[in-house]
């Protein structure tokens, strides 16, 4: 909390990324990042979609930097997101995704954070003409001539036992 106080936030990720981009060397473009707040850390707080944003921009130009194709690299949000941030976090340019903590514990509310997970990759990230998402009744004849390569049905995700989510596309 207190590097995000005093305005250090950029400079100690920019250093932390310098040291992992330094000891792999030419294998950047096959990164997959996460970035965690520390004040984030087993406290339930989040950084805003804004907030998130501005760091994943930082570690994003960083990326660009050192490889001929930061294309590849995902950058991954850490910070307690749950079902009721991850459309706004996942809507920010440059957060390719979650890395899921403790919302994954429980089934319900992480079937939640999956929908959301997937509604937001619809409408972004290079899946809108892709992917579509539907929390209507779906069956096969609404499919038909839809010009998406997959249609999720939010309302057929479910989970099975205790640690399998199921996500129904068409």
């Amino acid at each position: 909390m207190a590097q995000r106080e005093a305005g250090e936030t950029n400079a100690v990720v920019k250093r932390q990324l310098a040291a992992v981009i330094h000891a792999v060397g030419h294998c950047v473009s096959e990164l997959v990042l996460a970035y965690e707040p520390v004040w984030a850390i087993g406290t339930g707080q989040t950084a805003t979609p804004e907030q998130a944003q501005a760091v994943h921009a930082v570690i994003r130009a960083q990326i660009a930097a050192a490889t001929e194709h930061p294309e590849r690299v995902r950058i991954l949000y850490g910070g307690s997101m749950n079902a009721a941030n991850a459309t706004q976090l996942l809507a920010q340019p440059d957060i390719d995704g979650g890395l899921i903590g403790g919302a994954s514990l429980e089934s319900r509310s992480f079937v939640e954070l999956v929908n959301a997970a997937l509604a937001a990759a619809a409408k972004t990230k290079g899946f809108k003409n892709v992917l579509k998402f539907s929390m209507d009744p779906l069956v096969s004849t609404d499919i038909i001539g839809d010009p998406h390569s997959s249609v999720v049905d939010g309302l057929s995700t479910m989970v099975i036992g205790d640690r399998t989510v199921k996500v129904v596309s068409w």
